[in-house]
């Protein structure tokens, strides 16, 4: 239930948009799931770029191989 890159967007709309208190967010999901998890997001803004790193905690639910 852990959704990192919509956590990226995210932070990044919030920091462009002036609604974010400092540089981090963190989001919990997917607990009334039985899966939950926890996601950790940074922005820090570079020579007019921003850097966005997203990392967390998950419940592995699914594993497998794909071969193509």
């Amino acid at each position: 239930a852990a959704t990192g890159t919509s956590n990226g967007a995210l932070i990044y709309y919030l920091k462009k948009n002036n609604l974010l208190e400092g540089n981090e967010l963190i989001s919990y999901q997917g607990e009334q799931m039985n899966r939950p998890s926890k996601i950790y997001c940074k922005i820090e803004e570079k020579d007019g770029d921003y850097i966005i790193k997203v990392g967390g905690r998950a419940k592995i639910v699914m594993s497998g191989i794909l071969s193509l």
